[in-house]
C-alpha cells in the first residue's frame, strides 16, 4: 500500500510541475519570450472634392506603395466624398478618379507614431 500511496505522489507533483512549471533552483523555470505585437495600423482618410470643396460621391480611390506602385487597398468615396484605409508604415500615393474629372493623387508618408493623417484630393474638370 506504501508503494501505491508514493506514486500517487509522484504523479502529484509531476502534474504541479506540468501546471505551474519546474524550475531549476530559484528561477522558476524557463518563460518564453513576450510577444511583440505587430505595428498598429494607421487611419489614413480624407475627402474627395471639387476645386470648390464640395465632396465628391462615388470616386474610386487607391493606395499604392510609392516606390513600386503595387496597389495595396482601394475604396469608393462616401456620399460626402470621405474615404479611409488602414495601412502600415510606409511611403505611399493615394489617388483618385471619377467620370468627367481629371485623376488627383497625394504622396503621403505614414511614419511609426503617426495615428490619424487626413489627406484630402482636389479633383478638376
Amino acid at each position: 500500500m506504501r508503494e501505491k500511496g508514493h506514486w500517487i505522489l509522484v504523479g502529484a507533483l509531476l502534474a504541479s510541475c506540468l501546471l505551474i512549471g519546474c524550475g531549476g533552483g530559484g528561477g522558476g523555470g524557463t518563460q518564453p519570450p513576450p510577444i511583440t505585437p505587430p505595428p498598429e495600423p494607421f487611419n489614413l482618410g480624407g475627402k474627395v472634392m471639387d476645386a470648390s470643396g464640395k465632396g465628391l460621391a462615388g470616386a474610386a480611390v487607391v493606395i499604392v506603395v510609392k516606390d513600386t506602385g503595387q496597389q495595396v487597398a482601394a475604396t469608393t468615396s462616401s456620399s460626402k466624398g470621405d474615404y479611409g484605409f488602414f495601412v502600415s508604415p510606409g511611403n505611399y500615393r493615394v489617388r483618385a478618379t471619377l467620370a468627367g474629372y481629371q485623376p488627383g493623387q497625394a504622396d503621403v508618408n505614414l511614419y511609426a507614431g503617426d495615428k490619424r493623417l487626413s489627406v484630402n484630393i482636389t479633383l478638376t474638370q
